[in-house]
């Protein structure tokens, strides 16, 4: 039976509806497909961007690493936010002329150093920074400030932070050449012969006049640091103990202190002294020095007596650190003094840089001694007779402990102190360096 018309036109909608519902389809596919093809265009812009504003770091960087001063010319203000933060790099970025923007296969970057701020940031444009569909990232890397200590170098043939007497006929000499050999004090100087010294004295309390070369007094203090023997402690192959033993120290090279941070306890390993040996007065342990070589320690004594023998030439290369009883490192014990008598003859050992004697006392010579090395002390120095020094010469006058024998510096007599230039030393300078390193990298 034929189909009635009713039915025919059903038939027909449903295969229009059928035909208009692909075709819909269709479009949307279509429109998602362009759709999802843009996404994943942007998608690679934006990690693009990632590794190009990456490379920009590197090149700040490396930038930073040739010239710790390395600067784009940009001030930053005062930062309330990352956002504000990431939106200020930008607007530096966008700023810098074309020829300081670098590239690379994915686009283009800008390295920004504001001279005010220890960080470099870097952006990255992709496909390019004037693209319309560019994508932006912002990386990032922090300069941290590592507190370094700083080895402080001496500059004058004698320094003082107290008063000094440089009376007599005493001399500096200088071995440079240059009229180097200077000499000053922090505190007041009494000097009879200003000539006598080959180079300038000066002082920062008392008032002198301009003669030759050398400019007026007062003049600005010198700083000196702490002339703390316990600095020095790693450096000894013998320590000689409150005990009256000696003990392997750091550097010992058969019997090193097992426990290197501290001198005189009951782990050390006794050696031989090198023919030190010592007694007892007022409750402190008194040294007589030997005739061996090494980096002695004297842990809480003194030293006085003869070392070498400066008229038939014996030369006994030691250096000698000696710890006053004082654990704080101040005058509250008398001891911790140098005492030379007539005719020693003492050089640095070779392995300490030119230091001869440190002492967290005083240093006292008398008669015709000889030390060759620097001679650095915690309190005052007192050289009379005929002594001669060859090395730098450093009073700290941190302090004075109102039993020690020397109360403010004195070089009189004959004295001869020999400049051999200036000297780096093992301490640390007053305050300290700084060194820029990298630290964290962050995106913003």
């Amino acid at each position: 039976m034929p189909p009635r018309s009713g039915e025919e036109g059903a038939a027909l909608a449903i295969v229009m509806l059928l035909g208009l519902t692909l075709v819909l389809v269709a479009v949307g596919v279509s429109a998602r497909g362009v759709r999802e093809l843009g996404s994943v265009a942007s998608d690679a812009h934006w990690q693009q961007a990632l590794y190009v504003a990456e490379s920009g770091l590197d090149e700040g960087m490396r930038a930073f690493q040739a010239d710790p001063d390395f600067a784009t010319g940009e001030v930053a203000p005062v930062f309330t936010d990352p956002t504000a933060e990431r939106a200020w790099v930008v607007s530096a970025a966008y700023a810098r002329a074309v020829g300081q923007v670098g590239s690379t296969p994915e686009g283009e970057y800008v390295v920004v150093k504001p001279s005010n701020v220890d960080a470099i940031y870097a952006v990255g444009f992709a496909p390019g920074r004037d693209a319309a569909q560019r994508r932006v990232r912002v990386v990032m890397v922090q300069l941290e400030r590592e507190r370094v200590p700083v080895p402080w170098q001496v500059e004058f043939a004698f320094l003082t932070g107290g008063k000094l007497r440089f009376w007599g006929n005493a001399k500096t000499i200088d071995l440079t050449g240059e009229n180097g050999a200077s000499i000053h004090a922090n505190g007041a100087l009494e000097i009879n012969r200003p000539d006598n010294v080959d180079g300038c004295a000066s002082s920062s309390t008392t008032p002198l006049a301009a003669y030759g070369a050398c400019p007026a007094s007062p003049r600005p203090p010198v700083a000196i640091p702490s002339i703390d023997p316990r600095i020095l402690y790693p450096y000894a192959t013998v320590v000689l103990c409150p005990n009256g033993r000696a003990y392997g120290g750091p550097t010992h090279g058969t019997l090193p202190d097992p426990t290197p941070g501290t001198a005189c306890d009951a782990s050390d390993h006794e050696v031989s002294s090198g023919g030190w040996t010592s007694f007892l007065s007022g409750g402190v342990r008194i040294w007589r020095p030997g005739s061996t070589s090494g980096v002695y320690y004297v842990a809480g004594g003194t030293v006085d007596g003869k070392i070498g023998d400066d008229k038939s030439g014996t030369k006994v290369g030691a250096t000698i650190i000696i710890e006053s009883l004082d654990a704080g490192g101040g005058c509250g014990s008398n001891s911790g003094h140098f005492y030379l008598s007539d005719n020693s003859y003492l050089e640095a050992d070779p392995s300490m840089s030119g230091i001869a004697v440190v002492a967290g006392g005083d240093i006292y010579y008398r008669g015709g001694a000889t030390v060759v090395g620097a001679q650095l002390a915690h309190e005052q120095v007192d050289f009379k007779g005929n002594p001669v020094s060859a090395g730098v010469l450093v009073a700290e006058a941190a302090c004075d402990h109102p039993s020690s024998p020397v109360h403010s510096s004195v070089m009189s007599g004959n004295y001869t102190l020999r400049y051999p230039g200036p000297l780096w030393t093992l301490f640390p300078v007053l305050g300290e360096g700084e060194n820029l390193t990298f630290g964290s990298w962050d995106e913003l």
